[in-house]
């Protein structure tokens, strides 16, 4: 049943799992926890659009944007620098978390995601666009499960300090439910010493209140040997459900700065089922390269999404003039030719022909 999900047509995947989902047998919620993997890999593979709260502009979720720590599966947004928790099922977000960034390898970044957003704004009319440094990672959610971990040990130590100071300032009771005077009970606390024990207490929510304060942004981890890299992943949506076709457009970029090459991959795929069921898929290698190592970052930034952009264009050219020939040419080849005659061939006056009179006989 993956095998339906992961061929699922743009825009259509709610569509196909619902389907899927009835005639699986299972209950509903067996199946949403058997398909949860199968979801987040074409969440990944679709670069799958997210708008997070407050953000300007929408991120996409591919292979760079995966964060996996020891308990759950995180995605990040470079533009946001927010890490975050996504639900393929409901398509909600949650557990926005701040990271921090290297300032030297965050310039080039910002400027790049800049001019991708211009080009994406100009040339797909639903599009969405993510630029990664490759060489910078937020550290997973270690420290913060931690600091999780010391609150919950914190509250616990608090709520122990009180119930103690509880059970010494509370009054004792006799046999019959009645209080006895403090003053002269045996070994009650001093009145001096309950502001002592009221101060420990205290203290402890003082502690409390540092613990619970909101978590430090994540760590940028660099990687040395990927510093020169980022990359890039834009996808145009477009669904068109009343004429019954939907279409998608992937890329995906690997720039090597030091190298002045750009390597990736686009991706088409078309949907129409009016009266049918017709779908194209479309894949191209990408290999182009730039001339820009030592220019600033506007420039470097410029000169990729000129190439990138030349690229696509000489790409969707191709696909146009390939498929005008193929509906022109190749289609009407396929159909069966006219006699020379140049004539339909009448099958109820067959007879009529002399082909038809010499078969009769025969």
């Amino acid at each position: 049943m993956s095998e339906f999900l992961l061929q699922a047509p743009p825009g259509e995947l709610n569509d196909v799992l619902s389907d899927v989902r009835a005639i699986s047998g299972t209950s509903d919620a067996v199946f949403d926890e058997a398909m949860l993997p199968t979801l987040e890999q074409v969440d990944v593979e679709q670069l799958t659009v997210v708008h997070l709260p407050h953000a300007t502009a929408a991120t996409v979720l591919c292979s760079d944007a995966v964060l996996v720590t020891k308990s759950q599966r995180l995605y990040i947004d470079p533009r946001q620098r927010q890490s975050f928790a996504y639900d393929p099922l409901t398509g909600s977000v949650g557990q926005l978390t701040s990271y921090s960034v290297d300032d030297a390898l965050e310039r080039l970044r910002t400027a790049l995601d800049g001019a991708m957003r211009g080009y994406v704004a100009d040339h797909y009319a639903q599009g969405a666009v993510a630029v990664f440094a490759c060489g910078q990672r937020p550290l997973a959610n270690e420290t913060n499960e931690a600091q999780t971990g010391e609150l919950a040990r914190s509250a616990a130590q608090m709520d122990e300090a009180a119930l103690d100071v509880q059970d010494e300032t509370s009054p004792t009771m006799n046999a019959d439910g009645v209080a006895i005077d403090a003053s002269n009970a045996p070994d009650a606390p001093s009145p001096a010493a309950i502001p002592d024990n009221m101060a420990q207490v205290d203290d402890a929510a003082k502690q409390q209140d540092i613990v619970m304060a909101p978590f430090e942004p994540q760590q940028p981890q660099v990687d040395a040997e990927k510093q020169h890299l980022y990359a890039i992943h834009l996808v145009g949506n477009k669904y068109n459900p009343e004429n019954f076709w939907t279409g998608r457009w992937r890329s995906s970029y690997c720039i090597d700065i030091s190298a002045g090459t750009i390597s990736g991959t686009n991706k088409l795929t078309v949907h129409y089922y009016e009266q049918g069921n017709v779908q194209l898929r479309a894949d191209k290698v990408v290999a182009l390269s730039f001339g820009a190592s030592s220019k600033s970052d506007d420039q470097v930034s410029k000169a990729i999404v000129k190439a990138i952009a030349d690229s696509e264009r000489s790409y969707q050219t191709t696909l146009n003039a390939a498929y005008s020939e193929l509906s022109e040419k190749t289609f009407k080849e396929l159909r069966r030719g006219l006699p020379k005659t140049r004539q339909k061939l009448d099958w109820a006056k067959i007879s009529s022909y002399r082909l038809g009179a010499e078969l009769s006989r025969n």
